[in-house]
């Protein structure tokens, strides 16, 4: 056995044993890198001192280096497994945080997911599911080259079903190439399909995406809320008719009172744009193949229908394609809208027809933060704002979470500054964040901290386990537990690597009898906050 191979077994043993196998990705991450600094680093009879200080470096790094809570691993542990002191291990360790420079790259190693803490019986089934995972090949992929990468397919899914029983086996359902990209549709358990690209991946492959139930998602399908609101405007066909004035809209909609959907139809029947438009709505839910071949037909109608380029780049593998269908989008639309008009009147999502070219900028500054271009999305977000003084789509919101998260406070600043008082939770827990890294620990910020606890307590209590989630609601009322899970992920994207601030806001209420005692699991004097090492990516596509 290579000493490379041997490493990463005795990595894995370890782990196993301890029970803390999540922790695999990031420590074999951190052995490659070291790799590559140094080819030649392992030597015959240090394969153990390298696993054990590795594991070590990337649990210390990750604050889980304590036997306080159920997710640490200690160093008495690792060296009472490889029989190891202590003292050499944590020198070995250190010796790594020079090597990789994990002090000035605190985001390295990351890349996992903790376990749920329940009762096994708790434990979700594996789901048998579709999905579409997407690989890039550096050039256009000919018939030769996809013959081979058939065979590679067909070796490796023999492979992933060697201990699986017949009824069990993952399906390859279609593979197909477009210009460089390699689609393989698949059906089988969650779990044997991410073993499955696993092993591709470990071949080479470069994967785009992997994405579960693809047929049936689009992921820029609106909310229910603004379908119906598009398919009845359509309906009520007042895109087709002009309107002087508001008291000339309200009387229409007057007019429609008691009135049937057929009686207003047979009176004026829907316009050619407004079936195009019902169409496109209607499409987000079709099958994928279904539902470009129904925008494309839309499109080669009416080649201003923002609507229907946003359907279609929902359903692009890659963001730079997304971005480019959205910014044409936004182009081609702009043309058939008078938006130097529009904007005089301020009718902006007023008028429902203009919803689709909002829709279309908030879902490209998201694509941008999403890429990195955190400068684009900043610039389409104040723009986006100034048109819509309203912020139907809680621009500021995404808007104030980014600034914080990437720790740009001048933009923060901004966004405080032009809404001093609105009562969102993420600017009002956002508000403590930011004063305790601007300001520390002076009376503003407690005043902040204890302001937002008292806003809505439950963000806190179920990021510590104190309160359990609540059941789906569809609304909710300012200070309830389901307008607490509106902020949970940018709170934990917040606390991520940040204990000193996650201390302080707990010291501050335990010192203020905000934090009651009794029922309080999370003790700071002994325990640390559980940062979430993969966090969601954070999700504002709000469109009511």
């Amino acid at each position: 056995m290579y000493l490379r191979d041997e490493l990463d077994q005795r990595i894995a043993d370890c782990l196993n044993e301890l029970d803390r196998f999540w922790l695999f990705d990031p420590v074999v991450e951190a052995a490659d890198d070291l790799e590559g600094i140094d080819e030649d680093f392992l030597t015959i009879g240090e394969v153990d001192l390298w696993a054990a200080g590795l594991i070590f470096a990337i649990s210390r790094h990750n604050g889980l280096s304590s036997r306080g809570f159920d997710l640490g691993i200690s160093l008495e542990d690792i060296g009472t497994y490889y029989t190891l002191d202590e003292e050499v291990v944590e020198s070995k360790a250190d010796e790594l945080r020079r090597t990789l420079d994990l002090d000035t790259n605190a985001h390295f190693y990351r890349d996992f997911s903790f376990p749920s803490i329940h009762d096994e019986s708790d434990e979700e089934e594996d789901l048998w599911t579709s999905a579409l995972a997407i690989f890039k090949y550096k050039m256009k992929i000919g018939y030769k080259k996809l013959n081979e990468f058939e065979e590679v397919i067909q070796s490796t899914l023999e492979f992933c079903r060697e201990d699986e029983d017949e009824d069990d086996y993952l399906q390859v359902i279609s593979i197909k190439a477009r210009g460089q990209l390699l689609e393989i549709e698949l059906e089988g358990y969650e779990g044997e399909i991410d073993f499955f690209c696993y092993q591709l991946e470990e071949e080479g492959w470069d994967m785009v995406e992997l994405r579960y139930g693809y047929d049936d998602l689009n992921r820029y399908t609106p909310s229910e809320h603004y379908s119906l609101s598009m398919e009845q405007n359509e309906s009520l066909n007042l895109g087709s008719q002009e309107f002087e004035s508001i008291e000339e809209v309200e009387a229409a909609l007057d007019d429609l009172v008691d009135k049937r959907f057929e009686d207003l139809k047979e009176k004026e029947p829907l316009s050619p744009e407004a079936e195009a438009s019902l169409a496109v709505i209607k499409a987000y839910h079709l099958p994928r193949i279904e539902s470009m071949a129904e925008v494309d037909r839309v499109l080669k109608l009416f080649p201003g229908c923002i609507e229907a380029y946003i359907c279609l780049a929902g359903w692009f593998p890659e963001p730079m394609g997304r971005i480019k269908m959205l910014k044409d989008a936004m182009k081609l639309g702009a043309q058939s809208m008078d938006i130097e008009e529009i904007t005089r009147d301020g009718n902006w999502w007023i008028d429902y027809r203009t919803r689709p070219y909002l829709r279309a900028m908030h879902l490209l500054a998201e694509e941008y933060l999403d890429t990195g271009n955190d400068l684009e999305a900043f610039e389409v977000l104040w723009s986006l704002i100034e048109l819509d003084e309203a912020d139907h789509l809680l621009n500021r919101v995404m808007l104030l979470e980014a600034s914080i998260l990437r720790k740009n406070w001048i933009e923060a600043n901004k966004v405080f500054t032009k809404y001093p008082n609105d009562d969102n939770l993420s600017f009002i827990y956002g508000k403590a964040i930011y004063l305790f890294h601007t300001l520390g620990k002076k009376g503003k910020t407690k005043r902040a901290i204890i302001d937002a606890y008292h806003r809505n307590k439950y963000p806190l209590r179920m990021i510590v386990g104190i309160e359990e989630y609540p059941d789906y609601q569809p609304f909710f009322t300012p200070g309830d537990k389901t307008e607490a899970t509106e902020v949970i992920d940018f709170l934990l994207a917040c606390f991520t690597n940040e204990n000193k601030l996650v201390k302080y806001i707990l010291e501050i209420l335990l010192k203020n009898e905000e934090w009651e005692r009794e029922e309080d699991i999370f003790d700071i004097s002994k325990d640390y906050f559980i940062p979430s090492a993969k966090i969601i990516p954070l999700d504002k596509r709000s469109d009511n």
